[in-house]
C-alpha cells in the first residue's frame, strides 16, 4: 500500500466546487382551454412551501503534502488553505419560506398525425430565511510533538484549538434570500403512427441547474398493446453528462382506474466503463384514479 505517496510534493485542489440540497412542495390551481381543434393551452398557478435548503460553496480549498526528509524539520508536513461558504435555512414553521411558481403548456396540431408542443414547469421562486457561515484561513501541520509525561489526548485537543484559532469564521443569521426554482422547458414533436396507437416523439429539454443550464435531446417511441392494456416506451437521450442514456418506461392498466408504472433509467451507462454517468435510476408508481 502506497498511502498518499502519489500526492507527495503536489498540490491537491478542491476549489470551485459546490453542493446543493433543496426540498419543497406546492399546491396548485390549473386550467386548460381549447381555442380550436388544433390548439390547446394550459396553465398552473402554484403556491410553494419551502421545507429545507442547504448548500456548500468551496471557493478555494487546497493542501500540499511536503517531503522534508533532507532537512532538519519533521519528515513530512501539510500546508492547507481553506476558503468556503455554507448556508442552511433556519425556519421550519408551516408558513415560513413561501414562494410562487407557474407552469405553462401548449399543444398545436400541425396535420392529421403530427403535433407540436411546448411546456414550462416550475418557473418560480422561494423566499428563504437562512443562516450563512464563511470560513477562511491557512495553517501548517508537521506532526504532533509530545513526551511520555504529557497526555496525548490533551495535546490533540490543543492542536485542534490552535487550528481553529487560525481560521477566520463569519456568521450571519436570519438572512432573507430569494432562490429561483429549477425550472424546465420542453419543446418537441409527436407523430401518431397507424400501429396500435403508437407514437414517435422528439424532445428538447432545457433545465436550470445551480449555476448553469443543462441541454438534453431525446427520442422516444410509445407502443401500446391494446389486448393486454400495456404501454411500453423506450427512450434515448443525450446531454453533456451522459452521451448514451437508454431508458424504458412501462405502464400496465389493471382495471378501469388502477395503473402501475415502472421506469428504468440509464441502462447502458451503468455498465459501460467509458460512460461519464455511471449510475442507474429506477422507480415504481401505483395510481388509483377517481
Amino acid at each position: 500500500m502506497n498511502g498518499n505517496y502519489q500526492y507527495l510534493n503536489k498540490n491537491i485542489d478542491f476549489s470551485n466546487s459546490f453542493f446543493r440540497g433543496l426540498n419543497y412542495f406546492s399546491f396548485y390551481w390549473g386550467y386548460d382551454k381549447y381555442f380550436s381543434n388544433e390548439l390547446v393551452v394550459g396553465a398552473k398557478f402554484k403556491f410553494v412551501k419551502g421545507v429545507s435548503r442547504f448548500g456548500l460553496d468551496i471557493q478555494n480549498v487546497n493542501m500540499s503534502l511536503i517531503n522534508n526528509i533532507a532537512t532538519e524539520n519533521n519528515p513530512f508536513s501539510t500546508n492547507s488553505h481553506i476558503d468556503l461558504y455554507y448556508f442552511t435555512n433556519n425556519n421550519f414553521d408551516i408558513f415560513s419560506n413561501p414562494g410562487l411558481a407557474f407552469d405553462f403548456s401548449m399543444q398545436y396540431k400541425l396535420g392529421q398525425s403530427t403535433f407540436f408542443y411546448t411546456s414550462i414547469s416550475e418557473l418560480g421562486f422561494i423566499v428563504w430565511q437562512e443562516d450563512q457561515y464563511a470560513y477562511q484561513g491557512s495553517f501548517e501541520y508537521d506532526g504532533l510533538n509530545y513526551d511520555l509525561n504529557q497526555d496525548i489526548a490533551v495535546e490533540f485537543n490543543n492542536l485542534f484549538d490552535s487550528i481553529v484559532n487560525l481560521i477566520d469564521t463569519k456568521d450571519i443569521s436570519n438572512v432573507s434570500k430569494v432562490d429561483f426554482l429549477p425550472f424546465s422547458i420542453d419543446l418537441g414533436f409527436t407523430y401518431n403512427t397507424d400501429v396500435n396507437f403508437s407514437k414517435f416523439m422528439i424532445n428538447y429539454n432545457l433545465k436550470k441547474l445551480t449555476n448553469s443550464l443543462l441541454h438534453t435531446g431525446s427520442v422516444s417511441y410509445l407502443y401500446y398493446f391494446p389486448s393486454y392494456q400495456i404501454c411500453l416506451v423506450p427512450n434515448y437521450s443525450v446531454n453533456k453528462f451522459n452521451y448514451f442514456n437508454l431508458s424504458f418506461f412501462f405502464q400496465k392498466k389493471w382495471f378501469d382506474k388502477l395503473y402501475t408504472n415502472f421506469y428504468l433509467k440509464n441502462c447502458v451507462g451503468f455498465i459501460n466503463e467509458n460512460s461519464r454517468a455511471r449510475n442507474v435510476g429506477f422507480g415504481m408508481e401505483l395510481l388509483l384514479l377517481f
